[in-house]
């Protein structure tokens, strides 16, 4: 989609709502596109609530990662490729339109690595997220940090940051901290391995250690890439006026994937984050307090779900999302089958899944409540 039709669509219609689908990438693309066109004078409003376009399907919407019903009043912004995410071309065109800021450029570079659009090997984006990162390097708001890409890493011992770290899911470590520490106690020859710290550690001087360590991580999983999924990370330190970041950037997507995933109702509040970014302060803080034991539930659930299974009995996860966001990472989704969870109201997965296997817009539409949870077949 082009500039050109946005600014058609919105000239037209100046009064719509946005309806994105609950990946992180749709989520901050309807963030961003929210606050810009709110600064523009629009009379817009943001939701995950897709069945305002069964409800009024009259009523001019702009749908992300969702396929339209009423080709005149809906318009559907998607990946024009997979070289770059959602976000990085809704910036792209606002951009042109009426400016982006610098939190709308890392918000896009988040979604890239979101979707593991970076070559860390060759230092650069696939697409349209290159130009933004530079740009963020360049005012030292992103550092690019060599090392291991996992989250928690800056501040955590290496073993804690090991059974925290989602995506790559590391099979056997990923909520498992004894055997995190019992592996980097024998690859580092040390007796407590809870003093590994990975900003600690000099790659010159440990050089042999550290390539062990993904040696064996990458046996773990049996994937002659995987050591290309545990590789890179960015340092990101945002201050202004209006909000302060200060994480490293995989651990903030974890932090969020892992947020929209612990109510129904979280996904609204990635919605609004751009226009209150204290949001995202508030989304580390209750990442920080819950992962380690949905890291422990998700690590016993994982195998179930690459069969296509019903996950039951998780305490912490109201939404699948975070577990398809995993699985799509590591390319673990089933082809033909959704990701499903069962609760008090049944089994039940999401509606970009049923978009993802194939079922008919409308059907998929027609069978989801307004969260964008659907009740399905076991």
């Amino acid at each position: 989609m082009s500039e050109k039709a946005l600014a058609e669509f919105i000239e037209k219609y100046r009064s719509l709502v946005i309806i994105p689908d609950t990946s992180l990438d749709s989520l901050l693309s309807a963030s961003i596109m929210y606050k810009k066109l709110l600064e523009h004078g629009l009379d817009v409003k943001v939701s995950i609530n897709h069945r305002i376009i069964l409800d009024y399907p009259d009523d001019p919407a702009i749908l992300l990662n969702l396929p339209g019903l009423n080709s005149s009043k809906h318009l559907s912004i998607t990946r024009l490729d997979e070289r770059s995410s959602t976000a990085a071309t809704v910036v792209s065109i606002l951009d042109k339109l009426v400016g982006v800021d610098k939190w709308d450029k890392l918000l896009a570079v988040i979604a890239g690595l979101y979707h593991g659009l970076y070559d860390f090997k060759n230092g650069l984006f696939r697409g349209i997220e290159d130009k933004y990162a530079k740009d963020l390097v360049n005012e030292k708001i992103l550092v690019e940090v060599p090392g291991l890409r996992l989250w928690g890493a800056r501040r955590l011992s290496l073993p804690a940051s090991l059974a925290r770290t989602l995506m790559p899911f590391i099979p056997g470590l990923t909520g498992n901290l004894d055997k995190a520490i019992k592996l980097v106690s024998e690859v580092f020859k040390v007796h407590d391995a809870t003093q590994v710290r990975v900003k600690e550690l000099r790659i010159e001087e440990n050089k042999d250690s550290v390539l062990q360590l993904i040696k064996n991580l990458a046996e773990i999983e049996r994937d002659p890439h995987f050591a290309f999924k545990l590789l890179g990370d960015f340092y990101i330190n945002l201050q202004d006026p209006s909000g302060v970041l200060d994480v490293e950037a995989q651990e903030f997507i974890g932090a969020l994937i892992v947020y929209n995933s612990l109510c129904r109702k979280c996904p609204e509040d990635i919605l609004v984050s751009t226009i209150d970014k204290s949001i995202f302060t508030q989304i580390l803080t209750i990442y920080d307090g819950s992962i380690d034991v949905v890291a422990r539930e998700i690590a016993q659930s994982i195998d179930v779900v690459r069969r296509g299974g019903v996950v039951s009995g998780l305490s912490t996860i109201e939404r699948p999302d975070v577990l398809v966001d995993i699985l799509a990472y590591m390319e673990w989704l089933p082809r033909d089958r959704v990701v499903k969870l069962t609760g008090d109201s049944g089994v039940y997965t999401v509606l970009r899944e049923l978009l993802r296997v194939g079922v008919k817009p409308l059907d998929a539409y027609s069978s989801c409540g307004e969260d964008q949870v659907c009740t399905v077949k076991s």
